[in-house]
This record gives structure tokens, C-alpha cells and sequence, in this order.
């Protein structure tokens, strides 16, 4: 299911850069200029820096974005 969010104040681990996903086949933008972003609550990718699978919805502390609102 697609969920759309504000990348600025809201950090999943979909757009976490250690999340791999290298073709960010999971993200899409709907309003960029404003920071609204659509991602894939389904999806399951690995933690690079947990070390261990998590879904794109998952909030951490070591989140580090990969795109600049």
C-alpha cells in the first residue's frame, strides 16, 4: 500500500540511506518541492547499519536521509 508522508518531519526507513535499496524502487515523489514523498509500507529491505531486514514504515535513531528536502 502506498502511504505518502513529508520526508521533513517524518523519517522512515525507506528513505534512510542505509536502508539498501539502490533504485529507491520503493519511493516515488508526489510533491518534491514540498517534501511529500509516496513510499511502499509492504516493502522489506536491509538495515546496513542494524544489520537485519526492516520494513519501510520502521523509525530509528540512526536515520540518515538520503534525499535533501
Amino acid at each position: 500500500m502506498q502511504r505518502a508522508i513529508n520526508i521533513r518531519t517524518d523519517h522512515r526507513c525507506a528513505f534512510c540511506q542505509h536502508w539498501y535499496d539502490p533504485m529507491n524502487s520503493a519511493i516515488r515523489p508526489i510533491r518534491p518541492q514540498n517534501g511529500v514523498w509516496e513510499y511502499d509500507d509492504r516493502a522489506i529491505n536491509y538495515c546496513q547499519k542494524m544489520r537485519l531486514d526492516r520494513p519501510a514504515n520502521r523509525c530509528c535513531k540512526d536515520f540518515a536521509g538520503k534525499i535533501q528536502p
